[in-house]
């Protein structure tokens, strides 16, 4: 088993990153600091406005 004491490098575009997860040795990399992420892909069918609503019913955006 290797250290995992090197730093993640900067990659500034899709392809850097495409191409040091295909080269690099990922296991010699400490990556539980990185967090889960979703994407949501699909269009959605409307959209929801949480603005805010003064105590007269008027809009105060």
């Amino acid at each position: 088993m290797s250290s995992k004491n090197r730093s993640m490098p900067s990659l500034h575009s899709d392809e850097a990153a495409e191409d040091f997860v295909a080269t690099a040795d990922l296991t010699q990399y400490d990556l539980s600091g990185f967090k889960p992420m979703r994407f949501e892909i699909e269009p959605k069918a409307a959209a929801l406005n949480m603005g805010s609503v003064h105590k007269t019913g008027t809009d105060i955006r």
